[in-house]
């Protein structure tokens, strides 16, 4: 038997018996309000994803694992139309954040960033990564941060396409920016996002030399969706996949 469906299998048998906990409250949602198209189900623990969690595309099961306290941990499967990629994910916690990122990922201390983590290879030209800044509103603001960037980066001559969007997620104002680079005859991928929560905002930028576009847009949403700023989640799942 073929891996893939081996580990899909367990990961189904563990999300059957996981609809019998207690302690777990069964959720699933659709892509519109009809229900003809499943987007997740899962279990849900005070509010927080829990346990093991199914996710589709078209109808079809894409992504597969667990959460600890609405961050994924452990073993997931990433199905990317005919190949899957297996990523362990680890949770990063200080007094600032707590943060998904791949275990194979090499921590980095910063002091200009709460969290900086990138691939663990000897080639740093070559390093995929992750930072999260935090800004204060008292001498920033999302929109400018947000319209600023984009107009900086637009107008660099390795920038050869880009993306601009203005989004309301759970009423908060944010900023989604991405940009394809190339210098050096390297091409790299950056999703820029700034989103505010409380007293501050927050600017999470991933750089991808993959040129995988179902890898980078698996791993952007991963962590954007996968982080937690004073015990509450910055972005959750179920705001970003509402049914229209």
């Amino acid at each position: 038997m073929n891996n893939q469906y081996l580990v899909f299998g367990v990961f189904i048998l563990a999300f059957l018996s996981c609809k019998n906990i207690r302690k777990c409250n069964y959720f699933e949602l659709y892509a519109d309000k009809n229900k003809s198209q499943k987007v997740m189900e899962g279990c849900l623990c005070d509010s927080l994803e829990c346990e093991v969690w199914l996710y589709y595309k078209n109808g079809i099961l894409s992504d597969s694992g667990s959460f600890e306290v609405g961050l994924k941990k452990g073993l997931w499967l990433h199905n990317c139309s005919s190949s899957a990629r297996y990523t362990n994910w680890d949770i990063y916690k200080s007094d600032r954040i707590e943060i998904n990122y791949p275990s194979a990922w090499k921590i980095i201390k910063s002091k200009k960033r709460i969290f900086f983590a990138a691939e663990d290879t000897s080639d740093f030209s070559q390093k995929d990564y992750i930072t999260v800044i935090e800004y204060s509103k008292d001498s920033m603001n999302v929109d400018s941060l947000g319209y600023n960037t984009y107009d900086y980066m637009v107008h660099l001559p390795y920038i050869v396409d880009s993306e601009f969007k203005r989004l309301t997620i759970d009423n908060k104002k944010s900023y989604d920016l991405f940009f394809v680079k190339i210098e050096n005859l390297d091409t790299s991928y950056v999703s820029n996002l700034f989103i505010e929560q409380g007293d501050f905002i927050y600017n999470i930028t991933f750089i991808s030399f993959k040129k995988d576009k179902c890898y980078i847009q698996n791993f952007y949403e991963s962590f954007i969706m996968g982080i937690k700023i004073n015990n509450k989640k910055l972005i959750h799942t179920f705001d970003v996949f509402k049914p229209e």
